[in-house]
């Protein structure tokens, strides 16, 4: 009898591990459960108001705050797949700044774009909208946000040319979150209208890193949604021409 009340406790033990293993990793892995142990948190202008505002969120936030204005700036805005490259290197040119912040959401660029209007820049290229997927916002919604980004920057600094990449694909082998595939190209096919009606450059970086199934490639990505250096080499031959 004693063994069998123990074991039916292991039973239940290991119920409730997976159980709230499988509610982490839904909301953000250990990076939630982080967030969640967190009771109170001071919050510098520009946190995103929705999604998950992480520490290295914040640090980053803070810091960019700080940096210096400078001219002729090449602006890259995103999330983790923007801020995981070392963009001036990789496409030889000091001008470019990475503006990039791992878990960032059309929200959150919202909430911080002012300050990276505020040095004019000359070209601004954006790639976001995974992390708002993930989090289940509707399509309309990230649409919309989108617009306000792009009359925002429209309005604070008119001469800036400005690029919207695609959202990249997932590989469910090794993803298992909201941002399928065909929410991807469905959100991906709407931000092409909207480079169509503001007359901007629409960059498709989707479809040439897509193995022969349809997923993200595993040459170019070890978890299915962030990229390799062989990732990131692909990338930089489909926009080098846009930099210089």
């Amino acid at each position: 009898m004693v063994n069998f009340f123990l074991i039916f406790s292991l039973l239940i033990n290991l119920l409730l591990i997976l159980l709230v293993t499988k509610i982490s990793y839904s909301k953000g892995g250990i990076a939630y459960i982080f967030y969640k142990l967190r009771l109170t948190s001071k919050r510098p202008s520009g946190i995103i108001t929705s999604g998950l505002p992480t520490p290295y969120y914040e640090q980053r936030a803070s810091h960019f705050e700080i940096l210096p204005n400078e001219d002729n700036g090449i602006i890259f805005v995103g999330d983790s797949i923007i801020d995981g490259c070392e963009w001036s290197e990789l496409l030889q040119n000091s001008n470019i700044k990475n503006r990039g912040i791992i878990s960032d959401s059309t929200e959150g660029i919202l909430n911080r774009i002012d300050k990276t209007l505020e040095a004019k820049p000359k070209k601004i290229f954006i790639m976001i909208g995974i992390n708002d997927l993930s989090s289940g916002s509707p399509l309309d919604l990230i649409v919309s946000n989108y617009n306000r980004i792009i009359e925002r920057i429209k309005a604070q600094s008119p001469l800036t040319e400005i690029y919207i990449h695609s959202v990249l694909p997932t590989n469910d082998i090794y993803y298992k979150g909201n941002a399928t595939n065909d929410k991807i190209k469905a959100l991906n096919e709407q931000l092409q209208t909207v480079a169509n009606k503001y007359g901007l450059t629409y960059i498709d970086v989707f479809s040439k890193v897509l193995d022969n199934n349809g997923r993200l490639d595993e040459r170019y990505s070890n978890d299915g949604v962030h990229l390799l250096g062989k990732g990131y080499l692909v990338w930089e031959n489909i926009i080098a021409k846009y930099i210089n």
